[in-house]
This record gives structure tokens, C-alpha cells and sequence, in this order.
């Protein structure tokens, strides 16, 4: 899979299609934050780019960013597995359909991974930031 072709697995990729010509590549993005809800058998996770729309909101406009922060929330949640999880930052992340039609996740870097099913997958927030120039390499 070309990594920057994941909004296509999403239930609405034009919540990012409207903003990116080209999305960044997940392996790219800060993964900053994952939460796993065994209650709702969700599975959300946060990155942070540095890599700008070219077509941002007008409410971003009105003030200054140098990054954009989303969400990816992914439903129906099963089969998951976890080994190792070391500190956020940049990891391997993969997105892909299987022959259910089910969606097939995988995130690792060194001494991590983390993988699982799901049934769909949505951008549920996203917005523009100021953060500090260092933040990114």
C-alpha cells in the first residue's frame, strides 16, 4: 500500500481529500496517542503533522499554524494484539482491506507493534495548531 492512500479506507475520505491533494503518509505524522475502548471495541489514534493542507479550513486561516492534528477513530475492533509499546513519536502504521473486507491495521517501530481488525474507520476531529518548531524533525 502507498502509505498516503489511507483516507481511502475511511467512511468519509473527504474530510481529508477536501483539505490534502496528496495526505501525508501515517508513517510520517507524531503518533502522539492511542486509545483503546473495549467497551465500544474502538480503537482511536492521534498524529500531529507538519505537513500543511492546501486547502485549510477558513477558521484555520484566521490565525497562525505551522501543524494539523487528527484523529482517526476505527470501530468494530477485533482480534488485537500488542507487544511492546515505547514511547509516541513516528512509527510504521499500514491500513489495509482484507478479503472480509475488513480492515487490517498494523503500527510498529523498535520494540513496538500493535495490530488489529476493524470494521471502519473515520477522521472524527481534526484541527490546525502553533506548536514549536522543534517538535518536528
Amino acid at each position: 500500500m502507498d502509505n498516503a492512500t489511507w483516507p481511502t479506507f475511511l467512511s468519509d475520505p473527504r474530510k481529508v481529500l477536501d483539505l490534502y491533494d496528496q495526505p501525508p503518509a501515517l508513517d510520517r505524522c507524531d503518533l502522539f496517542y492511542v486509545h483503546i475502548d473495549e467497551r465500544d471495541t474502538s480503537i482511536t489514534f492521534g498524529f500531529d503533522t507538519s505537513e500543511l493542507p492546501a486547502h485549510p479550513r477558513q477558521k484555520w486561516k484566521e490565525k497562525p499554524f505551522n501543524s494539523i492534528r487528527f484523529f482517526i477513530s476505527f470501530t468494530g475492533t477485533s482480534q488485537l494484539h500488542v507487544n511492546g509499546w515505547e514511547s509516541p513519536g513516528q512509527k510504521n502504521v499500514g491500513i489495509s482491506r482484507d478479503s472480509e473486507d475488513e480492515l487490517r491495521v498494523q503500527v510498529a517501530s523498535d520494540g513496538s507493534s500493535l495490530s488489529f481488525r476493524a470494521k471502519s474507520a473515520s477522521v472524527t476531529h481534526s484541527t490546525a495548531q502553533l506548536t514549536a518548531s522543534d517538535s518536528y524533525p
